[in-house]
């Protein structure tokens, strides 16, 4: 499958759900408005009744141009731009629908399409093969629920876009709270972004570091007050 070739919505494929899930996500897509594309899924552990966070993009998204000899291409894959949403689905109805902001704003200060990786090489090689073509690319899971926040439950996910320079993806954090069955998006686009168990996140921009010349360090923290991750400490250094 050429990755200029224009993909039917109803053919593009997502990452293998459990069987359990096939008709869950069958029911989301008739919600839907006609022409979104529901790129994933994933059930809520332990809720009741039966809870799942799904993420989707509204209709005119577009699959981007891939590239091995491209920095972005070999490290984060193949890419859907577009209007992406967060939302709950129980008892046959969404429930939530958050909308994930852009991550960067063009020159006319209006957000540019937001762009989640889509495919990828998996696993990835350690170094980048001298040959591959885009159908040795496989759809990449994107809601991976895990502990960011430091409460030891698994209700966040990470997501990086594949925007930006090499080496300088951006990382956002959201999470459902199950009881109140409600969404949060705990951090804006942040740099490199990898957060702890523990909710701390040390960002590091060193010396030489695509040229440059300002050591910056800071250190971002999750407020459970604020839920959101916040700059707690911060310094920057000139370069020798």
């Amino acid at each position: 499958m050429s990755p200029k070739t224009k993909i039917p919505i109803s053919d593009l494929p997502l990452p293998s759900p459990a069987a359990t899930d096939q008709n869950v996500s069958a029911q989301i897509s008739t919600l839907l408005p006609r022409g979104s594309f529901l790129r994933d899924l994933e059930p809520i552990t332990g809720a009741k009744p039966p809870l799942y966070l799904f993420i989707y993009l509204e209709p005119g998204f577009k699959i981007e141009d891939w590239a091995l000899d491209s920095c972005p291409g070999q490290v984060l894959g193949q890419a859907i731009a577009g209007n992406y949403h967060l939302a709950l689905f129980q008892n046959n109805q969404i429930i939530e629908d958050i909308v994930i902001p852009s991550a960067y704003l063009d020159q006319n200060a209006s957000s540019a399409p937001l762009q989640l990786t889509y495919r990828n090489l998996s696993p990835f090689p350690s170094s980048a093969p001298s040959s591959a073509n885009p159908d040795d690319l496989q759809v990449i899971k994107l809601l991976k629920l895990t502990d960011y926040t430091g409460d030891k439950l698994p209700h966040e996910i990470l997501l990086t876009t594949t925007q930006g320079g090499c080496g300088f993806t951006d990382g956002l954090v959201a999470g459902v709270n199950p009881t109140q069955r409600k969404l949060f998006l705990y951090s804006n686009w942040i740099p490199r972004l990898n957060p702890s168990p523990q909710g701390v996140f040390d960002y590091l921009f060193d010396c030489g570091d695509h040229g440059n010349q300002t050591k910056i360090e800071k250190r971002y923290r999750f407020n459970p007050a604020k839920k959101y991750f916040e700059v707690v400490s911060q310094t920057e250094t000139p370069c020798e």
